[in-house]
């Protein structure tokens, strides 16, 4: 993954959005999990 940041930046936002996206998601779970 490392390797490919000098030749691909794309790839390292697109990897940053996917996890921001995940990161929600888990703690929107995570929350509604907690208030149940």
């Amino acid at each position: 993954m490392a390797a490919l940041a000098p030749s691909h930046p794309l790839t390292i936002c697109s990897i940053l959005t996917l996890c921001v996206v995940v990161d929600k998601d888990f703690l929107t779970k995570s929350l509604t999990l907690n208030l149940d």
